[in-house]
């Protein structure tokens, strides 16, 4: 069976590694450094492949190739990008500076072995490409880039091509909707405006024109609960000082002028170091060991530990205040006498 191989363009920051990396268990071919660090982010199910040398570039035009990927679950592969992987070749290929005219057709003819190699996958294929603008005529339009004119061919070759954007409705979509100003090119039976995952894009793009198309009513709803997340989305609260903000105020409960002193000079604006957190913990737990959880607690509870359970993120000044409660005696049996009596059920 040939699979599904499509091309998506846009410009740098557009969205093209997000919607190409979510969902599913992809097998990811990076000549880009930069996706490397958020593929796996967006992805954990995602096998990012660096391709940082001409031994790694042979080694994937045999890997994209072999029948047990299906086996081993993964459900498309994705070269990000094209156009960095002919701008590592005369690298790889060790041209001279200047380029000479030649080179750009050697450039091409060596990064295509990997186009040709991803049409014989047996899973489907995503390869982008960045935008850039080519003036044609009158016309500026927007088309795939490339080290050379290699990329042109691209659209010529994949199935679809589309371009990621944002909607302000919608969120990230892929849109194929034809003009004269880009290369995008859709298909009869695949909606022009598509906000599903990736794998249900090439699903639906494999399945052929006899596949059930979304229908108006179905786009309308879908649109419509699209448009409710993205406002909630942007309703809810983006900072930890917003966060805290909608928190319910914690009960007033008693305490000692010690622990009021401490807690009045907490301002969370800095914090500790590493190797402070270690001293604090440490001493803590020398001193208070059964008591180191409700310490963890009562930190909390006072804005100087946003995490009850990362001792690293404990606020500069809440390290200058409770130190003396750990080193000084008298100070040490009146913190844990207090947590005893207000953290008693944590304690236990």
């Amino acid at each position: 069976m040939t699979r599904a191989c499509i091309l998506i363009q846009a410009l740098s920051g557009r969205g093209k590694t997000f919607r190409s990396a979510e969902g599913g268990k992809p097998l990811y071919l990076a000549p880009e450094p930069k996706c490397r660090l958020t593929v796996k982010a967006i992805n954990p199910e995602a096998n990012v492949v660096p391709l940082d040398t001409l031994i790694d570039f042979n080694k994937a035009i045999a890997l994209v190739q072999k029948p047990e990927l299906v086996d081993k679950g993964y459900t498309r592969i994705v070269l990000d990008s094209y156009s960095e992987l002919t701008e590592l070749m005369p690298e790889w290929l060790q041209m001279g500076f200047p380029l000479q005219i030649q080179d750009y057709g050697t450039i091409g003819n060596k990064a295509m072995e990997l186009v040709r190699a991803l049409m014989k996958s047996p899973i489907p294929v995503v390869i982008i490409s960045r935008s850039e603008a080519k003036e044609q005529g009158k016309v500026h339009r927007i088309v795939p880039g490339s080290l050379g004119k290699s990329a042109a061919s691209l659209p010529a070759k994949c199935i679809l091509t589309a371009e990621t954007r944002f909607d302000d409705n919608l969120g990230w979509v892929l849109d194929t909707n034809p003009d004269e100003y880009t290369q995008r090119a859709g298909l009869p039976w695949v909606p022009s405006i598509f906000t599903g995952s990736m794998d249900e894009f090439l699903a639906l793009v494999e399945a052929g024109p006899t596949a059930t198309t979304v229908t108006t009513a179905r786009r309308i709803e879908a649109a419509g609960k699209a448009a409710d997340a993205m406002q909630a989305e942007r309703e809810a609260p983006k900072t930890a000082g917003e966060v805290f903000a909608q928190m319910p105020l914690p009960e007033p409960t008693p305490v000692s002028p010690e622990a009021a002193a401490f807690v009045d000079g907490l301002t969370p604006v800095a914090w500790c170091s590493p190797e402070e957190c270690v001293e604090v913990t440490d001493l803590a737990g020398r001193h208070m060991p059964k008591l180191l959880g409700a310490l963890a607690s009562y930190l909390h509870a006072k804005g100087a530990m946003p995490d009850p359970k990362n001792w690293t993120r404990l606020t500069k000044e809440g390290h200058a205040k409770i130190l003396p409660h750990l080193t000084d005696e008298q100070k040490r049996r009146g913190l844990i006498a207090h947590l005893n009596k207000q953290y008693a059920a944590n304690a236990a």
